[in-house]
């Protein structure tokens, strides 16, 4: 998903450059959650609650609908 994103032109992070270990890709699964390939574990292990896939891990079968989600930036101390 994460390369057919950026193909077309939608900009979404991905720190880790798509080995999922960031999460920084998260979108939100909004139609067409069927057409995607089985979660993964490691986007199991990041609990991001319902509908939402790392996209660099969620492989595009058939239309599908998402929305970016964007992490805030944090302050480390």
């Amino acid at each position: 998903m994460l390369e057919a994103a950026l193909g077309m032109g939608v900009r979404i992070s991905h720190v880790c450059n798509a080995s999922g270990t960031c999460s920084t890709c998260r979108v939100e699964v909004v139609a067409g959650a069927e057409n995607l390939s089985p979660i993964e574990p490691n986007e199991i292990a990041y609990s991001m609650g319902p509908n939402c896939r790392l996209g660099c891990q969620a492989k595009v079968l058939g239309n599908v609908g998402v929305r970016v989600l964007v992490i805030p930036k944090v302050t480390l101390y």
